[in-house]
């Protein structure tokens, strides 16, 4: 079923960001937007465009640790838990579909609860962004939209409405009455099997 592994996607991503910014935020380094936006300068201009916005995103995390290191732990956890019970639904386990839909519900909740505490780093993300995109070279097509701080908070919202739609109808797809026969079917053929001749 396209859900649960839609689901065991989204767990997987969650439960590898929030590793990965924990393991960070843990270690502190922290990179100077600009010393990295001056090292790449001579790369192609879309990989220092990736170079700066991911160093002026750690740099965010980093000032804002108090507010983002629960965030990540968080996640971590929540999307673990939403790639186990998405593993468990797959071959249909009694009782994983309900609880496959409770993990996508609180995904639902923490990624808006995300949005709304990680406020301030993502103004400090795109302000260090935008201060560094004078440097990126003026022949980069879409320069002036690209260090725009109004094209990034456009596409931070984008972002959230496509997760939590994302997660809304992978609950959709798990309530159905086709996915419950699904469910159902798969339940009577593991018990079938499990009776034996």
């Amino acid at each position: 079923m396209m859900a649960l592994v839609l689901a065991v996607t989204f767990g997987l991503q969650d439960l590898t960001t929030g590793c990965v910014a924990t393991t960070f935020l843990r270690e502190g380094t922290v990179p100077d937007v600009h010393a990295v936006a001056e090292q790449a300068r001579e790369e192609d201009p879309y990989q220092l465009l990736l170079r700066v916005h991911e160093a002026a995103h750690v740099r965010a995390m980093a000032d804002h640790a108090k507010v983002t290191f629960p965030l990540s732990v968080g996640r971590m956890l929540l999307g673990g838990l939403l790639c186990v019970v998405g593993f468990m639904a797959l071959p249909g386990r009694r009782g994983s579909r309900a609880l496959v839909m409770q993990a996508l519900a609180v995904n639902i909740a923490f990624t808006a609860l995300d949005y709304v505490l990680s406020r301030d780093m993502r103004a400090t993300w795109i302000e260090l962004f935008a201060q560094a995109g004078a440097l990126l070279p003026p022949e980069l097509p879409d320069r002036e939209r690209l260090v725009s701080p109004e094209f990034w908070w456009g596409a931070h919202r984008t972002r959230l409405i496509m997760v939590e739609l994302g997660m809304v109808l992978m609950a959709a797809a798990l309530s159905t009455t086709r996915a419950r026969q699904w469910f159902a079917m798969v339940a009577a053929a593991s018990r079938d099997e499990a009776e034996g001749p």
